[in-house]
């Protein structure tokens, strides 16, 4: 018995749909608000990736959540640009600036979401095309981390 091929990826018609994929535009949930076009361009950016159906909610809530530390990332070196790498305190000891240990955790908050991210990706791609990838379903309780941006230590 053969085992059912997988489309080709370099045939004319998965071009085509590749391309009318990317002409589509994956529309925000109900439960996800984006503040910006920074925002917003991140949004097109990363769900353009992969076909707009693949994508499930806890995804979803994940790469809004992805999104949210990405624009702290460029809110935080913004202040960095500012200020001083060190600090003068009121007794006249020097510390380094808070906003390099806040910028280091921001940076391993957003390798771990990516890292998430691409876990989902590779169980959707080896479920050729079906709707709930193997991990980062909505029932499942790691997940739920990702319920609601009040609830996620995160974003707090």
């Amino acid at each position: 018995m053969t085992k059912p091929r997988k489309p080709r990826s370099d045939s004319l018609q998965a071009q085509v749909q590749k391309a009318q994929s990317r002409d589509q535009e994956l529309r925000l949930p109900d439960n996800i608000e984006l503040d910006n076009d920074f925002e917003r361009s991140l949004w097109r950016q990363y769900t353009s990736r992969r076909d707009l159906r693949s994508w499930s909610e806890s995804e979803l809530l994940a790469l809004r959540d992805l999104i949210k530390i990405e624009t702290r990332i460029r809110q935080t070196e913004a202040l960095l640009h500012l200020g001083d790498d060190f600090q003068q305190m009121a007794n006249g000891a020097i510390q380094e600036n808070p906003c390099h240990k806040r910028l280091d955790t921001l940076l391993k908050q957003k390798m771990s979401f990516l890292r998430l991210l691409k876990i989902c990706e590779q169980n959707a791609g080896n479920n050729h095309g079906q709707t709930a990838p193997l991990v980062g379903r909505a029932d499942d309780p790691a997940m739920k981390l990702f319920a609601s941006r009040d609830d996620n230590p995160l974003l707090g």
